[in-house]
């Protein structure tokens, strides 16, 4: 489950993702996001 709120229970928002991605660079945030979805669906093919 994807977190929703930070530790002060605030929920987050486009700033939040906005910042996360200047300061981890957008390309970087695709890529680990595949790579993640692709070795992670828990298929027999997975990482083939």
């Amino acid at each position: 489950m994807p977190v929703t709120t930070e530790m002060d229970g605030e929920e987050l928002d486009a700033e939040d993702a906005w910042h996360l991605a200047r300061r981890h660079g957008l390309r970087r945030i695709v890529l680990d996001s595949f790579v993640r979805f692709r070795y992670g669906d828990g298929s027999p093919t997975a990482g083939r």
